[in-house]
């Protein structure tokens, strides 16, 4: 998964600045199919793709408690805000939970199925 450190981290893709063309459908696939693990082995956690507004680099993958994704579709959660997916209102204190080891077990299994090859992009210029 060659974004999923920068989904991580607010100045990932060079703060911003440096965003690939296929880093949303990237970040698209990552969550539904981890989520789809993370189910699948029990975690008590789940992604939530994160359109982060302002300075920075402003495509997040969150961990959210699984109780917030059991009343959405896996669509809203993969989507992002910005293409009509599902955005709670965090409130200042809100504290993310940390991936538990059903959740680490789901991300380690998503490396193993090289989750990039199923991603294409078309590039052009007008």
């Amino acid at each position: 998964m060659k974004y999923w450190d920068a989904f991580q981290d607010k100045f990932g893709f060079d703060d911003g600045g440096a965003v690939p063309p296929d880093a949303h459908a990237c970040r698209c696939v990552y969550v539904r199919e981890i989520n789809k693990l993370a189910k699948k082995y029990r975690s008590k956690v789940r992604l939530l793709a994160w359109d982060r507004s302002g300075m920075h680099n402003a495509y997040l993958i969150l961990y959210i408690p699984v109780r917030w994704a059991r009343k959405r579709s896996a669509r809203s959660l993969y989507l992002g805000e910005w293409q009509g997916g599902w955005a709670p209102k965090l409130k200042r204190d809100w504290q993310e939970p940390a991936p538990d080891e059903a959740m680490q077990r789901a991300i380690a299994a998503a490396y193993d199925m090289e989750l990039d090859k199923y991603v294409t992009s078309k590039v052009t210029f007008r």
